[in-house]
């Protein structure tokens, strides 16, 4: 905003200067046409070039070897937080619209760690909301069982990202477990003009058109990312393992399966 401030208020002096000088007063309109945008645009690159320099520290994170442990994760995962709101404050006010990004990214840490209370206003606080932010959000409020609100989330997704797959797939899903077959039907058949023939769309399609439970395995890692929550479900059943770079940013209660049995010795082969 202060990058605007000062190109329109650099703009209006260069407008009074040809009035100075004795020209009408509507001659001083052409350089303060010519000033604003110009100089508008020297600085907003400037301040674009600044927020990527302080953003380098999460590439470097990012390209890190996977966390081993879930102390390691937490301490990335603070490291990520500590840059962004330092970016934030920084330079939130010389950017437009850069603090509302940084609050829908760390929304989105919020959302994959399970924290859906602190990640939603986060994400709504974005100024523009594209298909994923939308997306997340109306799975928010369908965990928080405000059901209209949520499927106008899905549908601004729709709108948004029309030719993303999970979009459509993560809905009809969730209509399809709530009972509502015919609007998850309705929801996968609007794919059809811009992700034509799409396969994963068409098997749920075929799926729910037979009356069969919808079946997520075919997309399992896209659709942990919107409901890590059912990690823990998937660990209960394959047993205590290594969390993987995904898990070991999820809470520690997401990602602990029960423990390995352990051998008795003797006494278990006796018996």
């Amino acid at each position: 905003m202060y990058n605007l401030l000062i190109s329109g208020a650099i703009s209006i002096v260069a407008a009074a200067f040809v009035v100075v000088f004795g020209f009408p007063w509507y001659t001083g309109i052409v350089p303060g046409l010519i000033v604003f945008p110009l100089l508008a645009f020297l600085l907003l690159r400037r301040t674009t070039q600044q927020v990527e320099a302080a953003m380098r520290p999460i590439q470097a994170v990012a390209a890190e070897a996977p966390p081993r442990t879930q102390a390691e994760a937490n301490e990335r995962m603070a490291k990520i937080r500590a840059t962004m709101e330092s970016v934030k404050a920084q330079f939130g006010y010389w950017q437009p619209l850069l603090s509302g990004q940084i609050d829908a990214q760390l929304g989105v840490l919020d959302y994959q760690q399970g924290l859906f209370d602190e990640a939603l206003p986060k994400l709504q606080a974005s100024y523009w909301k594209d298909g994923m932010t939308n997306l997340l959000i109306g799975c928010i409020y369908w965990r928080k069982d405000q059901k209209a609100d949520a499927r106008k989330a899905f549908a601004d997704a729709v709108t948004a990202a029309p030719k993303e797959a999970m979009n459509y797939l993560v809905p009809a899903v969730l209509y399809s477990r709530a009972g509502d077959r015919d609007a998850a039907l309705t929801l996968l058949g609007s794919s059809g003009e811009p992700l034509p023939a799409h396969p994963q769309i068409k098997a749920l399609k075929a799926r729910l058109a037979n009356k069969q439970d919808a079946d997520v395995s075919m997309f399992a890692d896209a659709w942990r990312g919107f409901f890590p929550e059912e990690m823990q479900q998937d660990l209960l059943i394959r047993g205590r393992r290594q969390p993987s770079a995904y898990e070991a940013l999820l809470p520690k209660h997401m990602q602990s399966g029960p423990p390995a049995p352990k051998s008795r010795g003797k006494m278990a082969r006796r018996r």
